[in-house]
C-alpha cells in the first residue's frame, strides 16, 4: 500500500495527515465523500480511488473536462497519468511532478537517492569546467 495515498484516503479521519496532506482541507473533504467500497478496494487491492483524481481536479492539476476513470486505476496507471499528462500551468505541473515522485519514493526508498544524484549534475560539470580554465 502506497503511504501518499493511504495518507490521502485516511486523511478525512480528524483531518489528521501524515506528509503530502497536512493542513489540506480539500484532500480531507474530498476523502471524506469516498464510499466503503472504494476505502476497501484501496486497502484491498491497492486501487487508486477515483476520488484522488477528483481531488486533482479540484486543486486544479487536472482539467474539469478530462475524464475520471470509474473504478478506480491501478498505482502504475496514476503513475502513467501524472508522467505523460499534458499540463496546462507551470503550477500544475510542479505539482503534479511533486506527486509523481512522492508517490515512487514512497514505495522504493531507494529511489529517493537516485532523484536527487541527477539533480546538480549539470552545475557540477560546470564548475569542473570553470576550475580547469
Amino acid at each position: 500500500m502506497n503511504a501518499v495515498l493511504n495518507d490521502f484516503v485516511e486523511s478525512w479521519k480528524n483531518r489528521r495527515c501524515e506528509a503530502f496532506f497536512e493542513g489540506d482541507q480539500k484532500a480531507a473533504e474530498i476523502s471524506g465523500r469516498m464510499s466503503k467500497n472504494q476505502r476497501r478496494k484501496f486497502k484491498r487491492y491497492n486501487i487508486v480511488p477515483s476520488a484522488f483524481y477528483a481531488y486533482l481536479q479540484e486543486i486544479g492539476v487536472i482539467e474539469e473536462e478530462q475524464r475520471i476513470p470509474r473504478g478506480g486505476t491501478s498505482l502504475g496507471d496514476l503513475l502513467d497519468f501524472l508522467r505523460w499528462y499534458p499540463y496546462r500551468t507551470e503550477q500544475a505541473r510542479s505539482t503534479g511532478q511533486s506527486l509523481f515522485r512522492g508517490l515512487i519514493e514512497a514505495d522504493i526508498p531507494f529511489v529517493k537517492n537516485a532523484f536527487a544524484s541527477g539533480d546538480f549534475v549539470w552545475e557540477k560539470m560546470e564548475n569542473m569546467k570553470a576550475q580547469k580554465s
